[in-house]
């Protein structure tokens, strides 16, 4: 029976592993159990990307081997290690069993050791910046010691992925996927994967590293390196942006104690009313950010990156370098697919709630496998802007700005909708008694969905009938006729009230009910444009978009309820500015303006 003794330690800590073999032991090589014989193997859990010491302990810092690219440290629970997970495997991929262990290990199943992570001395949480200190004993079933080693941090984390029985590598390797990747305790981590030489690295391999002594461990360390398996993304205004001209910052923050104080407001458009007379006039068009969030998620994420040696390269991917053994990480991934089985998460209006400059969303990898040609409507993870859009009328008070489309043409308020819509179908009639009457708007509704036209967008509308089962229409020369005459009371034909609902529904509307619409942008990854690598989520990145402006009135939000596939709206008017900063977590910067122009 041979016995292992392991003291672990996160970023520079020793894991001691004792351990006998009947083939390879550690006193000179003497053959059968070794009943007794202690050996070590000392562990550096790192996060990927490190720098020295002295670099550290800044929370973003530039890397000028990195193409002076960013990397940022985790805060709070983003690098806190609660537990350490250790799966040993033997040469030929098969779970190294394990019998005991020690008092001071948290858990054992089979073939891992959990590894809890007390406080330090100094009384600070253990991150993947600190020392951990711990220790633990395990004994294996076999005379050998294990081959390789994976690694897991907070593997709590997983909601319940990570399950007790024993795994053969290539499944914990490969094939290990989930939806859960953090909980308010800390993020799942693993060994970070990367390209050496044209091989691929992720496991740790123990040959060769056993020693005698803890001493003797220390002096040539295992390190591991780890890295999150989610990307965060955060977002904020550019501040100092100015207007064409210079002559005025584009972000105004409100700070008048009314409904949108604190909230940042910027002028989008001007909308051109048509007036009684004949004439139209113009009001400027804001827009008050209400909120964002992120759109098209992914909802799989596998346990380790899997990567493609050999085939990507930095022009293919556009990221120079793509790959850096020396920080034992790469910058690109494949993702889970998403498609029928695991379709893009999004959300309704009203939870777009984080806020500029403080709030974080984190998010699962997603990847194209293609150069993606038509960003805005594939299914690339988005950032989303929430938007009220108002104006200020002749008094000078602020009021919503519930800006229609109807066949093109543009006008304030549903009920103007309903009155174009009315006049229209002047010659549909309800029947009341013996009388034949106009319909009123009350008589129409507007519904998202309608199966009456399977071209509708995410974003329209169309109007339907309300409180009618059928309508009475009459020809045009019978309209013009006295309403009593004979003539008009002899023309009227009945028609259903589901054949009038066919014919409305072949004229999709937009309302931005009481002003609610948002903007969108794809969210760019390191690559160059029209490279694999130009969008995309990769884990352990960190997504900064600053937004230097917004322009048009938006994609419409009718139903706030109602859950938003991003979309565009058909008129192209409407755009988003912004850039994106990625950090390791790797900064990707973003500065983007959101609209819908050259898209």
């Amino acid at each position: 029976m041979r016995k292992f003794k392991f003291y672990s330690a996160a970023l520079a800590g020793l894991l001691t592993l004792g351990a006998c073999s009947s083939s390879d032991d550690l006193n000179g090589g003497a053959s059968g159990e070794s009943k007794g014989l202690t050996s070590y193997l000392a562990v550096n859990i790192n996060n990927v990307g490190a720098v020295p010491t002295t670099k550290a302990t800044r929370a973003e810092y530039k890397d000028k081997n990195e193409n002076n690219s960013t990397y940022e440290d985790g805060e709070g629970i983003e690098s806190a290690i609660t537990k350490v997970r250790f799966y040993f495997f033997n040469t030929d991929g098969t779970p190294y069993i394990l019998n005991s262990a020690g008092e001071d290990v948290l858990d054992q199943k089979n073939n891992y050791i959990d590894v809890a992570m007390q406080k330090n001395s100094d009384d600070h949480d253990h991150t993947v910046e600190t020392v951990t200190q711990a220790k633990l004993v395990l004994n294996g079933e076999s005379n050998l010691a294990p081959a390789s080693m994976l690694t897991v941090v907070n593997p709590d984390a997983t909601g319940g992925l990570l399950n007790e029985s024993a795994q053969r590598f290539s499944v914990l390797r490969y094939e290990t996927k989930g939806s859960t990747w953090k909980n308010d305790k800390g993020f799942v981590m693993s060994n970070s994967v990367y390209q050496d030489a044209g091989i691929d690295i992720c496991s740790t391999q123990l040959a060769g590293k056993l020693a005698s002594s803890a001493d003797a461990a220390t002096k040539d360390p295992v390190d591991v390196y780890v890295e999150r398996v989610l990307a965060k993304v955060t977002a904020n205004v550019n501040e100092t942006a100015k207007t064409s001209d210079g002559s005025s910052n584009i972000w105004t923050k409100v700070s008048d104690g009314g409904q949108y104080d604190g909230s940042w407001r910027t002028k989008v458009g001007t909308l051109a009313i048509a007036q009684d007379e004949g004439t139209s006039k113009n009001y400027d068009v804001y827009a008050w950010v209400q909120g964002w969030g992120v759109a098209d998620r992914n909802n799989l994420a596998e346990l380790y990156k899997q990567i493609k040696v050999g085939e990507w390269t930095d022009a293919t991917l556009g990221i120079k370098p793509w790959n850096t053994a020396d920080y034992k990480r790469c910058f690109w991934s494949n993702s889970c697919d998403i498609n029928n089985t695991n379709p893009p998460q999004n959300t309704d209006y009203t939870s777009y709630t984080r806020k500029m400059g403080s709030d974080a969303e984190y998010v699962m990898p997603n990847t194209p496998t293609g150069v993606v040609s038509t960003p805005y409507s594939s299914h690339l993870t988005k950032l989303l802007v929430a938007v009220k859009l108002g104006y200020q009328d002749e008094s000078g008070n602020w009021k919503p700005a519930e800006i229609c489309e109807y066949k093109g043409q543009e006008m304030l308020g549903a009920d103007q909708v309903k009155k174009l819509i009315l006049k229209e179908n002047e010659r549909f009639f309800i029947k009341n008694g013996d009388q034949y009457v106009n319909m009123s708007a009350d008589n129409i509704e507007f519904v998202t969905s309608t199966s009456y036209n399977d071209k509708l967008k995410d974003y329209q509308v169309v109007a339907k009938l309300k409180g009618v089962d059928k309508l009475y229409i009459i020809s045009n020369d019978a309209l013009t006729a006295n309403s009593n005459s004979e003539e008009r009371a002899a023309s009227y034909s009945e028609m259903s009230a589901e054949d009038v609902n066919k014919l409305l529904a072949q004229n999709p509307i937009e309302i931005r009910k009481d002003g609610n619409a948002y903007y969108y942008t794809p969210i760019k990854h390191l690559g160059t444009a029209g490279s694999l690598g130009e969008y995309g989520i990769v884990r352990n990145h960190s997504y900064k978009v600053t937004i230097n402006s917004i322009k048009g009135f938006g994609t419409p939000v009718y139903d706030p309820k109602k859950v938003i596939i991003p979309t565009q709206p058909s008129n192209d008017k409407s755009y988003l500015a912004a850039k994106v900063n990625v950090l390791a977590w790797r900064v990707v910067n973003s500065s983007v303006d959101l609209n819908t122009v050259d898209k």
